[in-house]
This record gives C-alpha cells, structure tokens and sequence, in this order.
C-alpha cells in the first residue's frame, strides 16, 4: 500500500500545484524526501525552488528559514551526486539562487557548506570510486574541524571514508593505518567500529602483517553480539 499512498499523494501534490496551493505542494514533498524513494533529488530540487518563490513573496522570518531550508536541499543533492553531471548542475544552480536571495550576513555566515554536508560529498565521492579527489576532500574536511572536533561524530565518519578512499588505491598499509587511527579514537559508535575493526584486519592481512590483522579481528569477534 505504500507505494500507493505514495503515488496518489505526488498526484495530489502535482495538482496543488497548477491550482496554485503551495502550502499543500510543499508539505507533500518534504514528506515524499523524508522517505529517501530513487527520485528524491528531483523533487528536493523542485522544492527549493518552491522554497524560494515563496520567500520571494514574503519579508518576516519565515522567508529566511524557506531561503536556509532551500539552501540546505540544494547542497545535500549536490553532495550527495558529485558524480552526476546533470543533476549536479541543477542543484549548483538552485544553491547560488538560494544564496543571492539570502542577506548578507546570512551570505556570509552560510557561504559554505556545512561539515555534515561536506561529510556526504566526501561518501558520495567514495562510492563513486573518486578515491584521489574523496581524500583531498575529507583531508580538507577534517582540517576545518579544529582540534576540539577532530574526532567528533563528524570526525570519526570523514576518517572512516578517508580510510576507504585510501583502501581505493590499493595502499594496504596506508588503508590499515587510517582505519586504525578510527579504531582507536571513535570508540562511541559500535557500527562504525565494527567496520572499521574488520577493514584494518583485511588491509594489515593484506599489506602481510598477519599477527595485527588477527588482533583486529579478535577485537571484533569480542564486540559483536554473541
């Protein structure tokens, strides 16, 4: 029924629109993104764009938090598709839209992306097997982060994908070092953990050193649910 519920309500959402009733439009389609379904990045696009019309129409607080959210829909579908050319272009074009329509001591404060969203472009790029440009991205990402955030949330996944990154160009020894350096400062998130056990295992195994793969791997066995 899901599937259902979600396809009558775009229809409804496609209809409110041509009658003119955004509030309606806007509503459907935060929850339609909120579910993450394949067409999410048109529909986060089309949003801000929405977002933007209808800040442009208005001059009280509401209009700046539409101009942020859409701001923040932009950036994310840009993040998290650097290696899409065509939706990528869409998205550059919707965020420089939505950052001239912002104040300027807004422009300022948000003239660049937040490290969350950094964090997804530095995956994005990863998964798109863009290992040289992942780790410049996530070397550049976790220098920002300062001392006091270096291993921080935000700092424990950018070193984790990092280490994938790096993993990438068949650098066992360099790979096992940086999920090593995740082992031993990002003790709070056992998934993360977990992985990053298991990979320093595989690439010590790789690069021959064999007793530190099975330390690796014995810490893991200890750690995973019996």
């Amino acid at each position: 029924d899901q599937p259902i519920a979600r396809d009558a309500r775009l229809l409804l959402a496609e209809a409110a629109l041509k009658a003119g009733k955004t509030e309606i439009v806007i509503d459907a389609w935060r929850a339609h993104i909120g579910e993450r379904p394949a067409e999410s990045n048109d529909y986060a696009l089309r949003l801000a764009a929405l977002l933007l019309d209808r800040a442009g129409a208005k001059t009280d607080d509401a209009s700046l938090s539409d101009q942020r959210e859409a701001l923040g829909l932009a950036r994310r579908v840009a993040a998290e598709n650097v290696a899409r050319t065509t939706i990528l272009d869409r998205a550059r074009k919707v965020e420089k839209r939505a950052l001239e329509a912002l104040p300027r001591v807004e422009q300022k404060r948000l003239a660049r992306p937040t490290a969350e969203e950094e964090l997804l472009r530095v995956k994005a790029l990863v998964e798109a097997k863009l290992e040289a440009d992942a780790e410049k991205s996530a070397d550049a990402l976790i220098a920002s982060l300062g001392k006091a955030e270096r291993w921080n949330a935000t700092g424990c996944e950018a070193s984790f994908w990092r280490a994938k990154a790096i993993s990438l160009k068949r650098e066992s020894a360099r790979a096992a070092e940086a999920f090593d350096a995740v082992v031993e400062h990002c003790k709070a998130d056992d998934d993360l953990l977990a992985r990053s056990l298991y990979l320093a295992g595989k690439h010590a195994a790789a690069d021959g050193k064999k007793m530190q793969a099975a330390q690796r791997y014995g810490e893991l066995e200890k750690l995973l649910p019996k």
